[in-house]
């Protein structure tokens, strides 16, 4: 396994973490704790950044979008 495939599978992995998270505290702020929904909003804005990081690092992946088999000299 490659760096950047585990990095893919990290941000993928924080991206569920947080809905999870947001739907934990959707549950909390329904059962009347007000503060829940700022904790809500920040799991939100947090998953949507990390997914707009992951697709930036799929379409930007080392030597210009190719495979990086693609891009090694033969010897």
């Amino acid at each position: 396994m490659q760096l950047l495939t585990a990095h893919k599978i990290l941000i993928g992995t924080a991206i569920v973490m947080f809905i999870v998270y947001g739907g934990v505290e959707i549950g909390h702020y329904l059962g009347g704790d007000t503060t829940a929904l700022a904790h809500v909003a920040v799991a939100a804005v947090s998953s949507v950044a990390l997914a707009l990081y992951l697709r930036w690092v799929w379409i930007h992946r080392p030597g210009g979008g190719a495979d990086d088999r693609t891009n090694r000299r033969r010897g």
